[in-house]
């Protein structure tokens, strides 16, 4: 059969991307790795995850401002899959103010550089605040 142009999928994100859960690392168990294997041909993901990172911009761990939100870009996606605010949380009481114009801005810098690209925003999973 011939082989098809890939559909490139750029999985941005915390360390929900990543793939670390609490304090173990899973390297081929982060979703972009199990999204490629459902997926299937001619499905190609790329893992543009960071541990720690928030929507929020103005912190020092603002995906923003990350050479991998930068790498993000630069691949010129297909599809962007955008997952962010699990650490958001964690200043949630004084700056939720700031995600939605934080996050946008995001969004802006992905439609920016690759107009074509189909952007989708995921909600992180549900995280119990007494553990996290």
């Amino acid at each position: 059969s011939p082989s098809r142009t890939p559909i490139r999928i750029a999985c941005a994100g915390d360390s929900l991307t990543l793939g670390r859960t609490g304090m173990w690392n899973n390297p081929g168990f982060d979703y972009p790795s199990q999204l490629e294997k459902l997926l299937g041909n001619p499905f190609e993901t790329h893992n543009y995850g960071r541990n720690a990172v928030t929507a929020i911009s103005g912190f020092g761990q603002s995906y923003n401002r990350t050479s991998i939100f930068q790498a993000s870009l630069a691949l010129g996606a297909d599809i962007y899959l955008l997952m962010l605010g699990t650490n958001d949380a964690r200043v949630w009481e004084s700056e939720s103010h700031l995600f939605a114009t934080s996050l946008e801005w995001i969004i802006n810098e992905v439609k920016r550089t690759s107009p074509a690209t189909r952007i989708v925003l995921a909600i992180p999973p549900w995280v119990k605040m007494a553990n996290f």
